[in-house]
C-alpha cells in the first residue's frame, strides 16, 4: 500500500460517518463475485463483536463492493470484497463506521486447495501472532489487523480508510516507497532471524506450516518460461552498455540460460542443519 492524501481522506470519512439518519440494511451487490458469505450480516457482526470485545455491537448499514476489480489476476489468489459498515457499539450505542476486506478462497474446484491462499491463512492465523509475540513491538511488523481466519476466508482491516492506496503495478514504486518497502522487509527478516538464534524450535514450527508456491518442480513449466524470458530481456538491455563491468554481468547472466529456474530453486531450498 502507498499513502496518499491521508489527512484529507480521514476528514472525508469522519464527516461521512454521521451523514445517515436511518438504521436500515443497505446491500449494494456490484458483482456476481460477491456471494452470500459477504452478505451474511450475522457473520460480520460476530467477527466485529469478537475483535472489538463488545457484545453490544450491532450493525445497521452495509455496502459491498468488489475490491479486486481492475487488478491483475495474480494480485489476489482469492475473491476480495470491501465491506463498508455502519453501526453502533458499546453500552451507549455510539455510532461507528468501518471498512473491512473480506478475502475468500477461489470458487473454482481446481483452486480450492491453492497453496497461496492456504499460506495467507496460515500467516495471519499462526505466523504473525507468533512473530509479534516474540518481537513485542507491533511497529516492527506493520501488517493490517486480522479480524478472522478460517480455511476459506480471511477478514482484514482495510488500510484504505487510513489513506493508503494500492500501488500502480505498471508504474511500480517510486524511490521513497521502495526504500520504505525494503526497510519493512528488513525488519520482518530481523524478527525471524532473532527468533532463529534464540528459539530455533519455534521458528522451525512456523516454517513447517508454510508451503513453497513458486520454486517447486510442478511450477517449472510456467515460472521457468517466465524467468527465461526475463533473463533474455535483461541480457538484451544490458548489451547496449559498453562498460566492462556490465559486459562481465552479461556473461554471468548468459551462463544461466536454460537453467535459471533450477538454479533459483536450489538456492532457495533450505539447507540449514
Amino acid at each position: 500500500y502507498q499513502c496518499a492524501g491521508g489527512h484529507q481522506l480521514r476528514a472525508t470519512v469522519m464527516s461521512d460517518i454521521f451523514n445517515f439518519c436511518s438504521f436500515k440494511w443497505w446491500k449494494m451487490i456490484s458483482s456476481p463475485l460477491i456471494t452470500a458469505l459477504e452478505q451474511d450480516e450475522q457473520f460480520l457482526a460476530t467477527v466485529l463483536r469478537n475483535s472489538e470485545c463488545d457484545p453490544h455491537l450491532r450493525l445497521d448499514q452495509l455496502e459491498l463492493e468488489e475490491a479486486s476489480a481492475g487488478l491483475a489476476p495474480h494480485v489476489y489468489h482469492s475473491s476480495v470484497t470491501r465491506a463498508h459498515i455502519r453501526g453502533r457499539k458499546g453500552k451507549t450505542l455510539k455510532q461507528f463506521y468501518k471498512t473491512l476486506l473480506i478475502k475468500r478462497r477461489p470458487e473454482q474446484l481446481t483452486r480450492q486447495s491453492d497453496p497461496a491462499f492456504c499460506n495467507e491463512v496460515t500467516v495471519y492465523s499462526s505466523v504473525l501472532p507468533a512473530l509479534l509475540q516474540w518481537a513485542q513491538d507491533p511497529s516492527l511488523l506493520p501488517f493490517p489487523a486480522c479480524l478472522h481466519t478460517s480455511a476459506s476466508v480471511v477478514v482484514l482491516q482495510d488500510l484504505s480508510s487510513l489513506g493508503f492506496l494500492t500501488g500502480n503495478q505498471k508504474k511500480g514504486l517510486d524511490l521513497d516507497h521502495s526504500i520504505l518497502a525494503f526497510q519493512a522487509l528488513g525488519r520482518f527478516h530481523a524478527v525471524s532471524l532473532s527468533l532463529k538464534y534464540e528459539d530455533r524450535r519455534a521458528l522451525d514450527h512456523i516454517r513447517s506450516q508454510i508451503q513453497e508456491v513458486v520454486f517447486v518442480h510442478d511450477a517449472a513449466p510456467v515460472f521457468g518460461v517466465s524467468l527465461e524470458n526475463a533473463l533474455q530481456l535483461a541480457v538484451s538491455c544490458l548489451k547496449h552498455f559498453p562498460e566492462q563491468i556490465i559486459c562481465d554481468a552479461v556473461q554471468i547472466l548468459q551462463s544461466l540460460q536454460g537453467r535459471t529456474f533450477r538454479t533459483l530453486m536450489s538456492l532457495l531450498t533450505p539447507k540449514e542443519p
